[in-house]
């Protein structure tokens, strides 16, 4: 044999040696994949992703597009939102990678029904998706002295403007103790309870306790002493508002300094509708309801209530002005 034979029969050897144990393996999957159904054999291969685009697919119509919206500071989600597009064929897909490009988009014909891909590919709302992305709190002071058991917080939103702005509450708890804390968020009445084990940040009160963006306020009640503080917070440029957190409701009627370019808001804390008069105009606030007017600056009611005026201001922040 020459030299040149026994050479190629090496590189034949070390190539068999190499792919047999590779080889192998291929032979006892697909011995293994022998009596699984396509979608097993795909699951088996492909994971949770595969598992997901066929969940997603299941609940809705074929000719329903879907949004695709893979959040850009989560590792790997483009990947999955491009496999899910392969996998979903021929189903329409719109593919955004963050929720802001889907905020942007005003085609008429956006697609409404959502896919996120925390965790897998689910369906899912732009409420939870805009939850999801949300990183960090901004909310940064030391509460007051004075502790509460009950309280209200006039003006509770979950709300997004031109991007980036992007407003939500921020509530800080703290306490000595274990609390139960309870808060009820109106017009909607949705509540949920809040465990405080000495202190918690939530980033977004609305959402956490409604599952949804929209304004209100909240009454809040623990069985143990607070210390809190309240901020109205556009995640998109880091503006601040610290909020009011009301003991008892002022004396009527309500007078605020001039304020142009102010809007003035009205909450009716009682279960029953309330008409109010604000600058020679009467309005009607739906029980529990908040309601936002012109830029009047005094208010008469035949009953108590709250009010304050709002202005926007530079960086997307808001200036309050509360009643004395």
């Amino acid at each position: 044999m020459t030299r040149r034979n026994l050479a190629l029969a090496a590189i034949v050897v070390s190539l068999i040696a190499s792919t047999a144990a590779p080889l192998a393996r291929l032979v006892r999957q697909a011995f293994s994949l022998r009596k699984l159904s396509l979608y097993e054999r795909r699951v088996r291969l492909l994971g949770n992703s595969y598992a997901g685009v066929v969940d997603v697919l299941r609940h809705v119509a074929p000719n329903e597009p879907l949004a695709l919206v893979a959040r850009v500071n989560a590792e790997g989600e483009d990947a999955v939102a491009v496999f899910f597009n392969y996998y979903a064929y021929p189903h329409i897909t719109w593919t955004y990678l963050g929720l802001p490009l889907y905020a942007l988009d005003r085609n008429p014909h956006r697609p409404k029904t959502l896919v996120g891909f925390r965790g897998g590919p689910h369906l899912t709302t732009y409420a939870a998706l805009r939850a999801e992305s949300m990183t960090g709190a901004f909310i940064d002071v030391v509460p007051p002295k004075e502790a509460r058991r009950e309280m209200l917080v006039p003006f509770v939103a979950s709300v997004d403007g031109p991007p980036p702005d992007m407003y939500t509450v921020e509530a800080l708890l703290e306490t000595d103790r274990v609390a139960n804390v309870d808060v009820i968020l109106y017009p909607s009445g949705a509540a949920r309870r809040f465990v405080v084990h000495r202190r918690v940040v939530i980033r977004d009160l609305h959402y956490e306790v409604t599952r949804d963006l929209g304004v209100g306020w909240a009454r809040i009640r623990s069985d143990a002493p607070l210390h809190v503080a309240f901020a109205l917070v556009n995640r998109g440029t880091g503006a601040v508002t610290p909020i009011r957190i009301v003991d008892s409701l002022p004396s009527l009627p309500i007078r605020f300094p001039p304020r142009p370019n102010a809007f003035l808001w009205l909450l009716n804390v009682d279960d029953q509708p309330l008409v109010v008069t604000a600058g020679g105009t009467n309005a009607r606030i739906p029980p529990h309801g908040i309601i936002r007017v012109g830029n009047d600056v005094e208010v008469r009611s035949p009953r108590p209530l709250f009010a304050f005026l709002a202005e926007k201001k530079e960086r997307g922040g808001t200036a309050f002005t509360w009643p004395q």
